[in-house]
C-alpha cells in the first residue's frame, strides 16, 4: 500500500466499557470473585475506563513484529510485559494456564447449570450476545438466595472478562469458553498470562491487516496505558482523577491505570492525527521515552502519590522471565531479554535469539475447527511455564546478578580555552566509557551525539572568541588545540588512535578532467601575479590534446558524444578514487591529468601578490560542482556551482 501511495486505515478498537446503568456491579458479588484473583481488576472496569485513541493504536501497532513480540521503534524495541500486567490491571500471573477444551457440545444445557439460563436461538455459535447478557443479568434481584446470586456473579464476570480482557473480532458476542472458567471458583488460574497472550495474538493479526473494515481485540485498556505511561505519541490529556472507592479493603486499591483515571476524549480528523502519529514515533529518540514509569529498581511505585494495591508488587519476581503464555488455543513467548531496558537493567545488543515457533501463530479454533482438547495439544508448553514458575519460587535458586543501565554521560572533561589542557587520545582509551563502547556495552547513541554537540558547540564558541583577537599568534594556538581536541574526540568515539594527516586539495569528482594549466580561451598564456608568463602550459595542453586524438582516431568515436557523456556525468557529486585512501584500481579508463600540489593553510599563509597563482579558467559556459570552501575569499552561494572567473576577480580584488 505504501508504494501505491495509500494510507493504511486505522483499525476499530474492539473495546467496551463495562460500567454504568446496563450492567451494574453489585457489592453481593464481591465474595465470588475474590476467589478468582480478579477482585482489582473487576473494581478497576466496574467504576470507570478512559478514552481510547484509535488512531495512536494503529500508529503503535504498525511497528509491531510478530516474531520478536515488540514493537520497532527508532529508539529501540519496546513491549509490553508481565510488569505492566501486574502494575495496571494487578491479574494474577502464577497458577494454572488458562487453556480448557473448546468443544461447544452441549453448551446450552452447560450454560442453564451455570448461570440458569440460554439463548434459544438456534444456528447459533456457543455463546451469548452482549445484549442478551445485559437483558437477563443486569441486576440481581433483592433478597435472592446464595445460589441465584452466584449464577448472577457468573453472569457478570462472563460479561467483564470477554468484553474487557478477550474481547474478539466480532465485537458482539461472548464466547461460552470463558463462561466455563467459572464453573469453580477455586481455580487459580494465572489470568496475567493469559490476558498478554491473547493480546499478543491479536498484535499479531492486526499488524498485518490493511482492509477498512481491520480491527484488533484484546485488552486495550492495558495497551493505552502503556503506551501513556512510556510514550509522548498520542498521550491524553489527563484530567482530575475521580474519587476511589476502596472500601477500606486493601484488595480494591487503586492500580497504576488510576494515573490515567480521567482523560480528555480524543478529538480531530482520525486521517491527519494517524500520519502525525506516524511521524512522531518515526522521531522518536530515547530521551523522549519514560522507560522506567514505575520507578527504578528497588524502588519501585514510592513515587505514586496514592496508595497502589499490593496485588501489584506481590508478584514482581515473576516479571522477568522467559516463558510460554497460554490462552486456549494461542501460545505466544514473553520474551522481556529483549527489552530489559524497561527494567532499568542493561540491554545485551542484539539479544539473544529465541525461536517463538511460525507454526504456533497459525493455531485458532477458527483456522483448526477439529481441533478441540487444547490441554493435550499444548501440555508440553503447559508442563513448561509450570517449571519455570517452580525453579524461580524455589528457594535454592540463585539470581543471576545482572548489570543495571548506565544513563551517566561520557566522561568527558570540559576544556578551557586558555589553559589548553587537552587529554590525547591514549588518555582518551583509558576512559571507562571508552571500555564500554569496545565490549559493544553502549546500545544508546543518543548520549553520544549530544556530547558530540555540546562539544562542536563550544568549539565554535572559542573560535569566535580566537578570530576576534585578530593576532597570528592566537590563531595558531587555537588551531593546535583544536587539532588536539579532533585527534580526542575521534578516539573517544572509535576507540583507538587517530593519525592526523595534512589536509589536500581535493579533486574534481566529474568525468570532466581539466589541466591545471589551461588557460580559459586554449590559446592564452596565463598571467601570474608579477605579470610573468607562465611557461610550459601550452606544451602541457599539447600534449594532452595530441594524445587524446590519437586514440579518439583509433577508434573512430565521435568526440561531440563522448562531451556530452563527460558533460552530463558533471551532475554527480561523488568522492573521486583519488581521495580515498588505499582505494582500488578504477575499472573504467581515466583521462589523464596532472597531479595537484597538496595546500596546506601554512602554504597559504606563505603566499604574497608576487608569488603564481595557477588557476585554471574554463570556458564561461562551464560550471563547476563546490568542492572546496577553505580559501578566506570563498562565499557561499545558493547555487550549486561556481563561475571561476568571478573567484578569479574576487581574489584580485582583495589583493
Amino acid at each position: 500500500m505504501a508504494e501505491k501511495g495509500e494510507v493504511f486505515k486505522w483499525l476499530h478498537l474492539r473495546c467496551h466499557e463495562v460500567h454504568g446503568k446496563k450492567m451494574p456491579y453489585d457489592e453481593r458479588y464481591t465474595q465470588y470473585i475474590k476467589k478468582t484473583g480478579l477482585l482489582p481488576f473487576v473494581h478497576l472496569v466496574s467504576r470507570s475506563t478512559p478514552h481510547m485513541n484509535p488512531c495512536a493504536i494503529t500508529a503503535l501497532v504498525d511497528r509491531w513484529r510478530p516474531e520478536t513480540h515488540s514493537f520497532h521503534l527508532p529508539c529501540g524495541e519496546m513491549t509490553v510485559t508481565l510488569q505492566d500486567v501486574s502494575m495496571i490491571l494487578a491479574l494474577p500471573i502464577k497458577g494454572e494456564p488458562v487453556c480448557r477444551s473448546t468443544s461447544s457440545d452441549g453448551w446450552r444445557e452447560a450454560m442453564r447449570d451455570l448461570i440458569g439460563n440460554a439463548p434459544t436461538t438456534e444456528k447459533m455459535a456457543a455463546g451469548a450476545p452482549y445484549s442478551w447478557i445485559q437483558r437477563n443479568f443486569k441486576k440481581c434481584p433483592e433478597g435472592a438466595e446464595d445460589e441465584v446470586v452466584e449464577m448472577y456473579a457468573r453472569a457478570y464476570l462472563w460479561y467483564v472478562v470477554s468484553r474487557v480482557l478477550f474481547s474478539d473480532g466480532t465485537g458482539s458476542n461472548a464466547s461460552f469458553m470463558w463462561l466455563q472458567l467459572f464453573a469453580g471458583w477455586e481455580h487459580n488460574l494465572s489470568w496475567g498470562t493469559a490476558a498478554l497472550a491473547y493480546l499478543y495474538r491479536q498484535l499479531d493479526d492486526a499488524c498485518c491487516k490493511t482492509g477498512k473494515g481491520a480491527s484488533i481485540g484484546g485488552c486495550m485498556l492495558l495497551l493505552s496505558i502503556w503506551s501513556w505511561l512510556r510514550l509522548p505519541v498520542g498521550r491524553p490529556i489527563d484530567m482530575r482523577r475521580n474519587d476511589w472507592n476502596d472500601h477500606r479493603d486493601p484488595l480494591r486499591f487503586p492500580t497504576a491505570a488510576y494515573i490515567w483515571d480521567n482523560t480528555e476524549p480524543f478529538h480531530g480528523e482520525s486521517k491527519e492525527c494517524y500520519m502525525r502519529y506516524i511521524s512522531q514515533l518515526d522521531a522518536l529518540t530515547p530521551e523522549k521515552v519514560t522507560w522506567e514509569p514505575y520507578g527504578e529498581p528497588g524502588s519501585i511505585a514510592r513515587h505514586i502519590l496514592f496508595r497502589l494495591n499490593p496485588k501489584c508488587l506481590e508478584e514482581a519476581h515473576l516479571w522477568r522471565m522467559t516463558c510460554p503464555l497460554i490462552c486456549f488455543y494461542a501460545v505466544e513467548y514473553h520474551l522481556p531479554d529483549r527489552v530489559m531496558r524497561q527494567f532499568g537493567l542493561f540491554q545485551e545488543t542484539p539479544p539473544p535469539w529465541k525461536d517463538t515457533r511460525i507454526e504456533l501463530h497459525e493455531l485458532d479454533k477458527i483456522r483448526q475447527k477439529k481441533e478441540k482438547n487444547w490441554p493435550i495439544r499444548h501440555r508440553h508448553y503447559i508442563s513448561k511455564f509450570k517449571a519455570i514458575i517452580r525453579r524461580i519460587e524455589d528457594p535454592k535458586t540463585v539470581p543471576v546478578p545482572l548489570q543495571p543501565f548506565d544513563s551517566e554521560p561520557p566522561a568527558f572533561p570540559p576544556v578551557d580555552v586558555e589553559d589548553g589542557t587537552y587529554l590525547d587520545d591514549e588518555d582518551m582509551a583509558k576512559l571507562d566509557y571508552n571500555r564500554r563502547t569496545r565490549e559493544g556495552r553502549n546500545p544508546d547513541p543518543t548520549r553520544e551525539l549530544r556530547f558530540v554537540r555540546e562539544e562542536v558547540s563550544r568549539v565554535l564558541s572559542d573560535a569566535e572568541l580566537a578570530l576576534q583577537s585578530g593576532t597570528e599568534s592566537t590563531l595558531r594556538v587555537f588551531a593546535e588545540r583544536t587539532k588536539n581536541w579532533a585527534r580526542g574526540l575521534c578516539a573517544l568515539l572509535g576507540c583507538r588512535t587517530i593519525e592526523a594527516s595534512s589536509p589536500t586539495r581535493p579533486t574534481p569528482t566529474s568525468s570532466y578532467e581539466h589541466n591545471e594549466d589551461e588557460d580559459e580561451g586554449g590559446d592564452e598564456d596565463e598571467v601570474d601575479g608579477d605579470g610573468e608568463d607562465d611557461e610550459g602550459g601550452d606544451e602541457d595542453e599539447d600534449e594532452v590534446r595530441d594524445e587524446d586524438e590519437d586514440e579518439g582516431a583509433g577508434d573512430g568515436e565521435d568526440d561531440e558524444g563522448e562531451e556530452e557523456e563527460e558533460l552530463g556525468a558533471k551532475q554527480h557529486d561523488e568522492i573521486g578514487m583519488s581521495q580515498l585512501l588505499d582505494a582500488p584500481a578504477p575499472s573504467q579508463r581515466l583521462k589523464r591529468h596532472k597531479p595537484r600540489e597538496p595546500y596546506t593553510p601554512d602554504e597559504w599563509n606563505k603566499h604574497s601578490t608576487s608569488q603564481r597563482l595557477k588557476r585554471h579558467k574554463p570556458a564561461p559556459s562551464q560550471r563547476f560542482p563546490i568542492l572546496f570552501s577553505g580559501y578566506p575569499w570563498f562565499k557561499h552561494s545558493t547555487n550549486t556551482t561556481i563561475n571561476y572567473s568571478l573567484i578569479r576577480k574576487a581574489k584580485i580584488s582583495e589583493q
